[in-house]
């Protein structure tokens, strides 16, 4: 038996949820997932996990949303956009009209679908190989890797919110995206008062879009421990994107 104070600690973090990889996917009845406000679609038997809430699954999901076997192959004209892949190894061109068309499609389709989902999964496939075309480098350069994404992320969400307020107007969503990589970054810079600010207005996250920071580093630590060298950078790219 051991006799302890009568105590209460109560601590909101500053982010709305995550997800882990390693043995606490495994480990799906531990009630530490719920303490980590665990997100993970292995985590049936809980109310926040992917298999139940997330559109687009909890992972990466460009491949899902326009997989290349159905808009790269020639042997279906119907569906062939070429141009969405030439320029990329892995991921697709986020800047195409048409690309961000039939994302908007396939996400509506999806919320038809599915209509107990709160979380819209629109995140990059693991690995580099952005898109390269004309447009994407010039966003690239003006807003970085992540700003481009981000402008991505804000059309489609624009679009599918206009159609939410007008067909599911109670239907309360959250929309994510990876930042890890190359867009782990956040796109901003240091003002002459020592605060970050963003590069642009129009790579400002949408109101309704959360940012998945990938952390690396030291798991030692917390992640503001000013005597943690390996957390450093995330802690930068951490109040970068806040």
């Amino acid at each position: 038996t051991v006799m302890l104070n009568d105590f209460n600690v109560v601590d909101i973090p500053s982010f709305r949820g995550r997800a882990t990889d390693g043995p606490l996917v495994f480990d799906k009845y531990s009630a530490i997932l719920l303490r980590y406000r665990n997100m993970d679609q292995n985590s049936e038997m809980y109310d926040h996990n992917g298999a139940k809430t997330f559109i687009f699954g909890h992972s990466e999901s460009y491949g899902d949303i326009i997989p290349r076997k159905k808009f790269n192959n020639p042997d279906d004209p119907t569906n062939y956009h070429p141009e969405w892949f030439d320029q990329a190894s892995i991921q697709m061109c986020l800047t195409s009209p048409s690309l961000i068309d039939e994302v908007v499609r396939r996400t509506i389709e999806e919320l038809q679908n599915n209509t107990v989902a709160r979380y819209v999964n629109i995140s990059q496939n693991d690995g580099a190989g952005f898109c390269e075309c004309a447009t994407c480098s010039d966003e690239t350069e003006r807003y970085t890797r992540s700003g481009n994404v981000i402008r991505f992320q804000n059309k489609v969400i624009e679009r599918v919110e206009a159609w939410r307020m007008e067909n599911q107007p109670d239907r309360e969503l959250i929309y994510n995206m990876f930042a890890y990589s190359d867009t782990a970054n956040a796109p901003v810079f240091l003002n002459e008062n020592g605060d970050y600010e963003a590069l642009d207005p129009s790579i400002i996250p949408h109101e309704k879009l959360a940012i998945r920071l990938t952390r690396g580093g030291c798991l030692l630590h917390r992640i503001d421990d000013p005597n943690c060298t390996d957390n450093a950078k995330f802690y930068e790219n951490f109040k970068g994107y806040r």
